[in-house]
């Protein structure tokens, strides 16, 4: 008795087509080598892009959350820089 035949010889099925396309003189070449989404340096860069909106989100979440209170110093300068401009006090 025959064995069943399938409906795909070994060239011919689908999940070969997606990998190896084959060239007319035979050989095989992958067909996606070269794509964009198989090199490992577009995935990096998408990462980066990604982490740093997630990083500018949360800052900016964390910014609107707290006040933004002054700290004292107990002087008039800080790192003998006034805190006040002496232009603006004269017109007071």
């Amino acid at each position: 008795m025959e064995s069943p035949r399938h409906a795909f010889t070994a060239g011919d099925h689908p999940a070969a087509g997606r990998r190896d396309a084959a060239q007319p003189d035979g050989a095989v070449k992958p067909r996606d080598a070269d794509a964009w989404f198989r090199q490992p340096i577009v995935w990096l860069g998408t990462a980066v892009l990604f982490a740093s909106i997630v990083g500018c989100i949360v800052t900016i979440v964390l910014a609107t959350s707290h006040a933004d209170t002054p700290v004292a110093t107990g002087s008039d300068s800080v790192l003998k820089v006034p805190l006040r401009n002496a232009a603006t006090d004269e017109k007071r």
